[in-house]
């Protein structure tokens, strides 16, 4: 009974912010978790109990919350406040009017799926004291098809690609064994490249004699994962990264010091760089920093204050981060028939829609249908946080989402 009252409490949410005569999309994906996670947008009233009576606090804007039950007309919500965990009673008047939701899964690093993954050595000091070219340096590297299964706090699964063989820990008379008896792995970003660093004992995974994985000290064999799969569509692995998400959602987007804290953030003006994340996420299934991005884009002078992003920004941080993350520009369009065969060829894009850029990341031909992301769902647009898949006459005439433009990325090769 629990979870049919949350899918409900979901589309209820969706609606609210989309008023149901207007609503006419359907989601890219359902959160099925008994949690929903907010960002508070404006002070929240919190109380003891839910007769309205018995006040206990207000909870400040931008701080996140999770709905952990629900009675009635009333929610009990978990939140941090002065370093402290606290619970209390909102109603569901106030959840709907002061509250954006997002989904609160654990940032991967990486997505569920299956990556060649390519083990750089270090060079020597000869070879780093001369140019190595693409060619030669292949000859230093070693590469094995894994697949990747997020295991929770920031660990994974690492499993021969095709088979039910997974990593064992460092120290474990078998390499590769059971998934009952798998160790688990951290992830750790340098760059276009990881450590994969064993949970259990901190050393990290690297190919030995031959090939044969084995775990070293040393900490400077970093290996490069390129996702094989053709695009993270399919649930649960889909995912929007909301703007207003509470873990940065008022973070400064700009230089200097902030003069208007409810302003010029992730919130309110990020959408040039979340649209990007979403576009990159699922094109290669690397999470990119949104705050590594920004940075960039202050930099490099496409942040425009009090607007966004301008939108020379998707080409150049391709050439800044493409290597990184594994994607490359691949021009721009007005058309949505080149949209459809881009999406179609692999492509992904980011559309610049009236007053916002919104990720788009696939094409249904049976729907006839396009995969929208957006990162601030807004009713004007008629979003909701996990996805929409719009028609072609939306891209061209609806009010909230007329596309002017589409800038494109593709996936570099393997």
């Amino acid at each position: 009974m629990k979870k049919r009252l949350l899918i409900l409490t979901t589309l209820q949410i969706c609606l609210l912010l989309t008023p149901l005569q207007l609503y006419a999309y359907r989601h890219g994906y359902q959160r099925k978790t008994d949690e929903i996670y907010a960002t508070v947008r404006h002070d929240l009233a919190v109380y003891y109990g839910q007769d309205g009576e018995d006040f206990n606090e207000f909870v400040p804007s931008f701080t996140g919350i999770r709905v952990i039950d629900r009675d009635g007309s009333w929610r009990l919500i978990e939140y941090t406040k002065k370093k402290e965990t606290r619970t209390g009673w909102i109603t569901n008047d106030d959840f709907y009017a002061d509250c954006l939701v997002y989904d609160g899964r654990d940032k991967q690093i990486a997505a569920d799926g299956q990556y060649s993954v390519t083990w750089r050595e270090k060079l020597t000091p000869e070879q780093t004291a001369v140019s190595v070219s693409p060619a030669e340096r292949s000859s230093y590297e070693k590469n094995l098809d894994l697949s990747l299964t997020y295991a929770g706090y920031h660990t994974y699964l690492i499993s021969k690609t095709g088979t039910s063989r997974f990593l064992q820990a460092d120290g474990s008379r078998k390499r590769w064994g059971s998934r009952t008896s798998a160790g688990t792995f951290r992830l750790v970003r340098n760059k276009d490249t990881y450590l994969i660093r064993d949970d259990l004992t901190g050393r990290c995974l690297a190919p030995g004699t031959g090939g044969i994985l084995s775990f070293s000290d040393q900490n400077e064999t970093g290996a490069r994962l390129v996702l094989k799969d053709d695009r993270i569509l399919d649930e649960p692995r889909l995912r929007v990264f909301a703007q207003f998400d509470a873990d940065w959602g008022k973070d400064y987007y700009g230089k200097g010091k902030n003069d208007d804290p409810e302003a010029n953030n992730f919130c309110t003006s990020g959408c040039g760089i979340f649209s990007t994340l979403n576009a990159i996420y699922t094109l290669t299934g690397h999470f990119a920093d949104p705050h590594l991005l920004a940075d960039y884009a202050v930099k490099e002078e496409f942040r425009v204050e009090g607007n966004g992003t301008d939108s020379g920004f998707f080409e150049a941080a391709s050439e800044e981060f493409g290597r990184d993350y594994g994607f490359s520009y691949n021009g721009s369009s007005d058309s949505v028939g080149t949209l459809k065969k881009k999406l179609k060829a692999g492509n992904v894009a980011v559309a610049h829609v009236p007053g916002h850029y919104a990720a788009i990341v696939d094409y249904n031909p049976k729907t006839k249908k396009f995969l929208l992301l957006d990162s601030h769902y807004l009713p004007k647009r008629r979003t909701c946080p996990y996805g929409d898949w719009i028609t072609r006459k939306t891209l061209e005439e609806s009010d909230g989402l007329t596309a002017q433009m589409y800038y494109f990325f593709k996936k570099l090769p393997l």
